[in-house]
């Protein structure tokens, strides 16, 4: 149908395979092989208490025994709505370890798009931040939830509705160990991410335990130059809410497959986050454009901050204004790389890879290794576009999702002959 050729391989320049070497695994054997292997270090960082990865195994143990015995079984959705917080990834991980799937609810999101995603997923189980709780609430009645788990940063929430519980108690119970479920890791979802694409209709992209193992090594694999660099526990700025595909994969998991320290925040604040690298010297800075606009308008001298310390900074989510691009690589003296993708491809499709020295300005880059795209006429998709012809990108891979969540129409419009239309 297309071009077999992939020119793009020549930028690998011998720094990257042409193919992933995929952990063989769920995300949950991902998960408790990194532990096992990371053991005592640091994962995570909140507000100054540290999780090892060692007690974040223990303790998504605990909560996926808790969710059992609550009823949550295989393929059952478990929403998530929490800002960046350790109980966002142990709710995770004890959800994916059932073989449940996590849905994803931005906190940010009003009843009108709660309730949609609640009764779309049919999610009988949330784990709500308490700043949210209210709204929650509201739409209860619309909603299939009969399980609300609530967590507060300040200690145990006031005012819960009868049946309804904190983090803290919900863990607490003692209750017999999960049980082991088996997993079909390219056809079992591990978690809708729901995305408005090009039709404003909010849709659940549902992606696998293979799709987001795969996104990860390939994130990887031509992300890092210098393995040693990214090995050592360093530690990570964890700002780009997990909520979100580019947080969950480029920052999270990410993070824990390579042992290394992430810094939570819950919202962005330029001043705080300013303050943790200075405080911190962090190796890697995922951002979002907004974020490094907001840095570079802050007023404060980011090199006397230790911005110039962090190793690398890349950039996704939406497209790097090229004066942005320039203005915070002056101010920081380091290069600052764009990468694309989106929520249907685990995200990661298209990278700036660190190893070339310097991103190519208003460039994605290249295609991740595993991975394939075309540009093709808009009108039919079939025709492939010489060099410099403006036309929709298209991408084959192992994070392409398994399709949308009981939306065939859909899937059957954006995946085509193993394709993934990116609209």
């Amino acid at each position: 149908m297309f071009s077999t050729e992939k020119p793009w391989l020549a930028v690998y320049k011998g720094k990257a395979e042409a193919e992933t070497k995929i952990f063989p695994g769920s995300i949950y054997d991902f998960f408790r092989n990194s532990a096992e292997r990371h053991g005592d270090k640091t994962a995570l960082t909140f507000y100054g208490t540290e999780f090892s990865f060692l007690r974040l195994l223990a303790l998504a143990e605990k909560m996926a025994a808790s969710l059992a015995a609550s009823g949550v079984k295989k393929g059952d959705r478990v929403a998530l709505m929490l800002p960046n917080c350790p109980q966002y990834v142990i709710s995770f991980f004890g959800v994916v370890k059932l073989g449940g799937i996590v849905t994803q609810l931005n906190p940010m999101y009003v009843e009108r798009e709660i309730e949609h995603i609640l009764k779309d997923s049919g999610a009988e189980t949330i784990v709500v931040y308490s700043d949210m709780y209210e709204r929650v609430k509201s739409v209860l009645p619309a909603s299939s939830l009969k399980t609300v788990i609530v967590v507060d940063f300040k200690g145990e929430p006031a005012g819960l509705e009868p049946g309804h519980q904190s983090f803290g108690d919900f863990l607490g119970r003692d209750v017999g160990p999960a049980p082991e479920v088996e997993i079909d890791l390219a056809e079992d979802v591990v978690a809708l991410q729901y995305t408005g694409g090009t039709t404003g209709v909010s849709k659940g992209a549902m992606l696998t335990h293979r799709n987001l193992v795969a996104n990860v090594q390939q994130a990887l694999d031509l992300f890092i130059d210098d393995p040693g660099a990214f090995s050592n526990n360093q530690k990570i700025m964890g700002i780009l809410p997990m909520f979100h595909i580019f947080g969950l994969t480029c920052v999270m998991l990410f993070g824990i497959r390579q042992g290394l320290n992430q810094l939570l925040l819950p919202r962005f604040d330029p001043q705080e986050v300013i303050d943790l690298v200075r405080e911190n010297r962090p190796v890697m800075f995922s951002g979002v454009p907004t974020m490094f606009m907001a840095l570079n308008s802050s007023g404060v001298d980011l090199l006397r901050n230790r911005f110039g310390e962090v190793r690398t900074y890349n950039s996704g989510g939406a497209a790097l204004p090229v004066n942005l691009k320039r203005s915070f690589e002056e101010k920081t003296g380091c290069p600052l790389f764009e990468g694309y993708g989106l929520s249907e491809a685990s995200p990661v499709t298209h990278f700036n890879p660190p190893f070339t020295g310097a991103g190519r300005e208003g460039s994605i880059g290249v295609p991740v290794p595993s991975t394939d795209a075309r540009i093709v006429d808009v009108e039919t998709g079939e025709r492939e576009m010489p060099v410099g012809e403006p036309g929709e990108l298209i991408i084959k891979g192992p994070q392409g999702m398994k399709g949308y969540w009981q939306m065939s129409g859909e899937t059957a419009a954006t995946l085509r002959n193993g394709w993934l239309y990116t609209g």
